[in-house]
């Protein structure tokens, strides 16, 4: 009985040894074989993308994309040096710079005259390319710089214009760079950053115009009147978009089990570390793959980021119907509130998610500051030019019919701040640091004001 006894015993504990053995095998080889793993690419995001932002009722002959195609194809290179001019007005027209720069806008023309007829269609339908599954969803047949360089051509212009004593085209092109704007930003993700990039631009050449030019009560109604239908038709951006480029993004870095729990690539976790910190040793280096494939063990699976990315998106989309003062006044902004989602999931922060989605709300925010303060000053430099005096206030201007309505600064949730004085008026936004500092200038949370009138103030 007892050598039965010992015999059961020796079985059991070689079944035992087997099944540890099996055991540290399989757990070696998955962690053999977890560093090679390779992401599956099963969803056709940019047809998923491409339909999200397609414009409602969509007609393709109002569809602009055609001609900013061929307008950005015709626009000239911008020769080196125009970036770092400056203003037009601050060189002698003798000087090698402006006739660089006039050369240049003379050659842009025919570009402007596509640019004028793109922006007068209704919509642009921003679609992305899926020609090639390897590569991340990019805008089809378009050079994001390249519509940089179309906003500064037109502000250029808009400077020569004035200059030249032709102030009624100089605001057509301003018109333009505001409805190009407008056709980016509802034009998805792909195209909503470099939209607002656009508008700003756009604002600038504005407010600098009216300071510099000499501009009749009729034309300014004109243009403002103009404005105030494109502020109108405006929408708040949607974060739809945002969410599928997330997703591609996810199944280009993660691997596909076939239930959601794949892991994210260890290679795309140490690639994106080195891109900002290279080891100084190949030690380093090695320690540096050893933490990375550490953190990719651990990290969220494919399923987890998603949800994560959801949330995200989500959020964006209920935290840019809130202004800044909003926000601030419930002890938040934008960005900690979606790093406070996006949690410990590296991949999304090395990713930048929560920073890509803040930072077009912080701009809608702004710009639309920027916009209805354009329209302010206009309506006051209407209101001066047909009574001889600045308005007491911005509640008498909208009470005599130069605005149709108080701007709210979206950084005090009171109206712009506004001043007459003897020859001019002081208009600004309280800015990202929530206090009103009098109108001096400094656009950050450390302090000061954004100043949109006098121009001068600006730094």
């Amino acid at each position: 009985m007892s050598e039965a006894g010992a015999t059961k015993r020796r079985w059991v504990f070689r079944a035992a040894l087997v099944l540890l053995v099996a055991g540290i095998a399989c757990g070696v080889l998955k962690i053999v074989l977890f560093p090679m793993g390779k992401p599956s690419i099963s969803v056709d995001y940019a047809a998923t993308y491409n339909e999200q932002v397609r414009p409602a009722n969509y007609d393709p002959n109002g569809d602009a994309a055609p001609d900013y195609r061929e307008a950005l194809r015709r626009l000239p290179t911008v020769p080196d040096g125009i970036s770092i001019i400056g203003h037009l007005w601050e060189y002698d027209p003798t000087s090698v710079e402006y006739r660089m720069l006039e050369s240049w806008l003379a050659s842009c023309e025919e570009a402007i005259g596509l640019l004028h007829k793109a922006a007068a269609k209704p919509c642009f339908w921003g679609r992305v390319s899926s020609s090639d599954p390897n590569l991340p969803l990019l805008l089809e047949g378009f050079d994001f710089g390249k519509f940089g360089h179309a906003s500064q051509c037109l502000r250029y212009r808009a400077e020569y214009l004035g200059a030249h004593g032709n102030p009624a085209e100089a605001f057509r092109g301003i018109m333009t760079g505001f409805r190009m704007a407008g056709q980016l930003k509802n034009a998805g993700r792909q195209c909503l950053s470099i939209g607002q990039f656009v508008e700003i631009v756009t604002h600038i050449a504005a407010f600098d115009l009216l300071t510099r030019t000499n501009v009749e009560a009729t034309l300014l109604g004109d243009v403002q009147g103009q404005l105030e239908e494109i502020l109108a038709a405006g929408t708040v951006p949607s974060f739809l978009s945002d969410g599928i480029v997330l997703r591609d993004i996810v199944q280009r870095a993660f691997t596909d089990d076939g239930k959601g729990h794949g892991h994210v690539l260890v290679q795309t976790i140490h690639d994106h570390f080195k891109a900002r910190k290279t080891p100084k040793s190949e030690l380093g280096a090695n320690f540096a793959y050893l933490r990375h494939f550490w953190l990719a063990w651990n990290h969220p699976s494919r399923r987890e980021t998603i949800q994560t990315v959801d949330r995200l998106t989500e959020a964006a989309s209920q935290l840019i119907q809130q202004t800044p003062w909003e926000l601030h006044a419930k002890g938040g902004n934008p960005i900690e509130r979606l790093r406070e989602i996006r949690g410990q999931n590296a991949f999304l922060g090395i990713t930048a998610a929560e920073a890509t989605l803040a930072w077009p709300i912080q701009s809608y925010h702004r710009n639309l500051a920027s916009t209805e303060a354009l329209i302010a000053t206009m309506g006051i430099l209407r209101f001066h030019q047909d009574k001889g005096a600045w308005p007491a206030n911005l509640e008498e201007l909208a009470a005599a019919g130069y605005i149709r309505r108080v701007p709210i600064d979206p950084y005090s949730g009171r109206p712009l701040a506004y001043r007459p004085a003897e020859d001019s008026f002081l208009l600004y936004s309280c800015g990202a640091d929530f206090d009103d500092d009098g109108g001096t200038w400094g656009q950050d949370a450390k302090g000061g004001d954004q100043v949109f009138w006098p121009v001068g103030a600006r730094k």
